[in-house]
């Protein structure tokens, strides 16, 4: 912009002066300078990504899933995955969607799939990765072929927020998810809105599960308003549910005449996964798509806390 102008690299704040600004202004260059009114110092705009950067990284997010890695890079980290491997037995579903109901777009049948495929897997891992390959595939044709969406939550980054305390349960704070998902449901505005929660399979597991927690479920599962306008997506076992979320942000949140697709996580996605991207886009993806969310005070006429949002600018 100038010679010294310094920029805050974590707030983007320029050190831009009243002239300076002015001359910048002249020559329509603020498109890309936004004026912070609280503290009163001119920002950079986050820049848009081109079809072609949304492409990129849709393909790389697909080859560290499938083929555990990126072609060139060099980490140490390839692979994608976190956690210990454990068996594929018989408990562990493999179902992407629990839903199964076609007035959410989704004519996948959810009973007879889940059933035979587990009939059909062997109680150890298999041997290759072609399980993968075809769950993968089904979820980006069910996410491809599903109306379009606004929103989709980390349900499990949700569920175990604040859950670090002494004695706290194993299993995520489902009324803690509900609470996000009912509020965002229930805003005027999101009449139009559809959301795509997602949750890793083992979430929904009897053995996990409080008994408390299945009328939950049920209504997730439901087509009552303003649940009708909810996708529960259970994300199979031996996967990480954080690829599910983010590529079905990036499949429909890039596409031409679809609305912008947000990602609620407090996540900050430093894991060697994330790092695997292209830096500079999914930079730029995250800070432009990515809400933040916090829980405030219990609300007794809602008869849940409320609930905090912090959108991107």
């Amino acid at each position: 912009i100038y010679h010294g102008c310094t920029i805050d690299c974590k707030s983007g704040a320029l050190a831009l002066g009243r002239k300076e600004y002015d001359i910048f202004n002249d020559n329509n260059q603020n498109d890309v300078v936004d004026k912070d009114v609280e503290s009163g110092k001119f920002r950079l705009k986050p820049v848009e990504l081109s079809n072609e950067e949304w492409e990129a990284m849709r393909h790389m997010n697909r080859s560290i899933v499938l083929e555990g890695q990126v072609e060139g890079h060099v980490s140490q980290f390839q692979g994608g995955g976190k956690g210990r491997k454990r068996p594929r037995g018989a408990n562990d579903g493999k179902a992407y969607n629990s839903n199964g109901k076609n007035s959410k777009g989704n004519d996948y049948n959810k009973s007879d799939a889940i059933l035979n495929d587990r009939k059909a897997q062997p109680n150890r891992l298999p041997k290759d990765h072609s399980w993968r390959v075809n769950e993968w595939k089904k979820f980006e044709t069910f996410i491809k072929n599903h109306p379009p969406f606004n929103v989709v939550i980390d349900g499990a980054n949700v569920g175990y927020f604040q859950q670090n305390f002494g004695g706290a349960p194993k299993h995520v704070d489902y009324r803690q998810i509900d609470w996000l998902v009912r509020h965002l449901l229930e805003q005027p505005s999101s009449e139009n809105y559809h959301i795509m929660l997602f949750l890793h399979e083992r979430h929904f597991s009897p053995k996990l599960l409080p008994r408390w927690a299945y009328s939950i479920i049920d209504t997730w599962e439901g087509n009552c308003a303003p649940y009708d306008r909810l996708t529960l997506c259970r994300t199979p076992g031996g996967m990480n549910d954080d690829w599910f979320w983010m590529q079905a942000a990036l499949l429909r949140g890039g596409q031409k005449d679809s609305p912008s697709v947000l990602a609620i996580t407090n996540d900050e996605m430093r894991d060697h996964h994330f790092q695997m991207l292209a830096q500079g886009s999914f930079l730029r993806w995250k800070e432009r798509h990515q809400v933040h969310f916090d829980f405030g005070q219990y609300d007794k006429f809602l008869r849940r806390r409320i609930v905090l949002l912090k959108y991107p600018k």
